[in-house]
């Protein structure tokens, strides 16, 4: 496989044209959909200057595009870094600089806090609100829902979680591609999920334990 991850994950589906997504407003995102889109931010991500290794992090509120961010940087080989939509900004500057993130997408309301760090850092700011705008998806509708996905192996860092910091400064945890993978198939066969399963989730995206995996591995439905 050319990247693990994404090909696991997503590969299969470009032209499937199944059910992915139930939204709450009835909307439904199919699979076929949900990649083109996700091609889209990972030639954004391109023209961003980014390339595999670098690290991205999130600070927005659950949403499709959310996800379609995940699926990008799979895609393009960066680094997913979610981060808590709670923390304060002292917090962020630190895992920001302490993740040598290259790129940070927040909601447009705490876009002010975080420009001030990101100018302190030298790193680009877009924006994904919760109700599908922001710079990062104006910037990417216009490009192509077409994207040569990056070769990547099983090995190669693919997310990065920090730690709660019980103990003294919260730790970044390093993900690789097989670690997620290993995660969404240990999910699948636990709890049983099926290619006809529908998965209702009320998780924030900066939880690792979520369905996300394990509803992608076995190309189930969520919600």
């Amino acid at each position: 496989m050319i990247n693990p991850l994404f090909d696991n994950l997503f590969g299969a589906h470009t032209e499937n044209d199944d059910p992915f997504l139930y939204l709450l407003n009835g909307q439904i995102i199919t699979y076929k959909k949900f990649l083109e889109l996700s091609a889209k931010i990972s030639n954004a991500f391109f023209d961003l200057g980014l390339t595999p290794g670098d690290c991205v992090a999130i600070q927005v509120q659950k949403s499709p595009e959310m996800l379609n961010i995940y699926a990008a940087c799979a895609q393009s080989g960066l680094v997913f870094l979610p981060l808590n939509p709670s923390y304060t900004v002292d917090e962020l500057e630190y895992f920001i600089e302490n993740s040598e993130a290259r790129l940070i997408i927040c909601d447009e309301a705490n876009k002010r806090a975080l420009v001030h760090i990101a100018k302190k850092l030298g790193i680009a700011v877009e924006t994904l609100n919760a109700d599908a705008t922001g710079s990062i998806i104006d910037k990417s509708l216009p490009l192509s829902d077409k994207f040569e996905t990056v070769r990547r192996s099983e090995n190669d860092l693919a997310a990065l979680l920090y730690t709660s910091g019980t103990t003294g400064k919260s730790k970044g945890a390093m993900l690789t591609q097989a670690n997620l993978l290993s995660n969404g198939s240990t999910l699948m066969n636990e709890w049983q999920f099926t290619q006809k399963g529908r998965i209702a989730t009320r998780l924030f995206p900066f939880f690792s334990h979520s369905r996300v995996f394990g509803t992608n591995v076995c190309s189930g439905e969520g919600r």
